[in-house]
């Protein structure tokens, strides 16, 4: 597969992270207003995404109400939103995730034999647990047609328990599932970020010769049709 060239964003799409590591409070982050300006350094995320760059505790969600409370560890880990009780049972073997760099995952997507979907999330991403669902049905359909889905969770390895529980609880061991070797926090991941920076989820769909054709931010009914588009196109062309 033929490698395609990326650009890195400016440093300056990470203009946030020094509120995160400094804990903002109730009362001083400016990202308790839903309708608060919450990026990095871009622009307004769209409805139903979240800004990576927050710290879990203080994720300044932007959209819906619903999208508000965010899960613990240990919840987010347990169940996952919008599968019975008789999907989860049926869910199957326990599945791994491996860490990995941005040059392995650029690996990944060019070894590939046809198109890829690149599903980014995280844990304890509200949105991103009510997305993930679709990208498992979407594997499963296109299985025969060549399509790659890669799961990576922008997470550590300290969170790696939650992250194998909830891809496990999803049926997601037809998925390349892997997770960020820095937690996401490294700027060799900046190449992936759009204009938008990397509010998650974020879904990128690739060709079969590794050139980036489509991108979806956030979860609902618009960005679900979105990607289903993309991914027709992409496997049927």
């Amino acid at each position: 597969m033929r490698r395609s060239p990326f650009v890195p964003t400016l440093a300056a799409a990470l203009v946030v992270v020094p509120l995160a590591l400094v804990g903002c409070s109730e009362d001083t982050s400016p990202y308790v207003d839903e309708d608060a300006e919450a990026t990095e350094g871009t622009g307004e995320f769209p409805a139903g995404a979240v800004n990576r760059s927050l710290d879990p505790g203080d994720a300044g969600t932007v959209g819906p109400e619903t999208l508000d409370s965010e899960p613990d560890g240990d919840e987010a880990g347990a169940t996952t939103e919008g599968m019975s009780e008789e999907e989860s049972a049926a869910a199957g073997p326990p599945v791994t995730a491996t860490p990995v760099s941005y040059e392995e995952l650029r690996t990944i997507i060019e070894s590939a034999d046809g198109p890829v979907l690149v599903d980014v999330w995280a844990d304890w991403c509200v949105p991103c647990r009510e997305a993930f669902p679709h990208t498992v049905e979407l594997a499963r359909k296109y299985k025969d047609d060549g399509l790659t889905v890669v799961s990576l969770a922008f997470n550590s390895e300290e969170d790696l328990d939650a992250v194998q529980g909830f891809l496990t609880e999803a049926g997601a061991g037809e998925l390349t599932n892997v997770y960020t070797e820095d937690g996401g926090e490294g700027a060799q991941w900046d190449p992936l970020a759009g204009p938008e920076g990397l509010p998650l989820p974020t879904l990128i769909v690739f060709n079969d010769q590794g050139e980036e054709v489509a991108r979806i931010v956030g979860a609902g009914d618009e960005p679900r049709a979105e990607l289903d588009a993309a991914v027709a196109q992409a496997v049927g062309g």
